[in-house]
């Protein structure tokens, strides 16, 4: 299956939330879509995550431009904007960039859904986040460190 497919497998198939973590109500163990608050709420977790480790290993911004590079040749022009919105950040800086990948406002979400981070995470980072997230079963204190990182309290560990 290619990534694609999981992808998108992956935001089609019901989803066992976990209490706390899903904006529609839904218990525990249910069966049930995702909403767009869920993914954004998803993807703003995923980008403290990034932005996490970004502080942590600086150098990993190069891959952060290089995309943005590569995705600017090749975007269409409604993308445009957000990458240029992007770009602008990056010239002011890294911490720039990282407060808008990490704010929780409507206008970082939609930023979010055109974001450059995306290779900053190993697979397997990324693997562990997406399975924490879809509520596979934690420890409590994992799931408490979890909570707290979501609420932007916390770096995951």
């Amino acid at each position: 299956m290619s990534t694609q497919s999981r992808l998108r497998a992956a935001f089609l198939r019901p989803w066992p939330p976990r209490a706390g973590l899903c904006s529609n109500g839904a218990v525990a163990g249910s069966s049930t879509l995702l909403t767009h608050r869920d993914i954004d709420q998803r993807s703003l977790a995923l980008h403290r995550a990034v932005a996490d480790k970004l502080r942590r290993e600086p150098q990993h911004m190069a891959v952060v431009g290089a995309t943005l590079d590569r995705w600017r040749g090749m975007a269409s022009a409604h993308v445009q904007p957000y990458l240029d919105a992007w770009q602008h950040l990056l010239a002011a800086g890294v911490e720039a960039a990282l407060a808008m990948a990490t704010a929780d406002t409507e206008h970082a979400a939609a930023l979010r859904q055109s974001s450059p981070f995306c290779g900053v995470l190993t697979h397997r980072e990324r693997h562990e986040f997406m399975r924490e997230w879809s509520g596979l079963p934690l420890s409590e204190a994992r799931r408490a460190a979890l909570q707290a990182w979501v609420n932007g309290k916390a770096e995951l560990r």
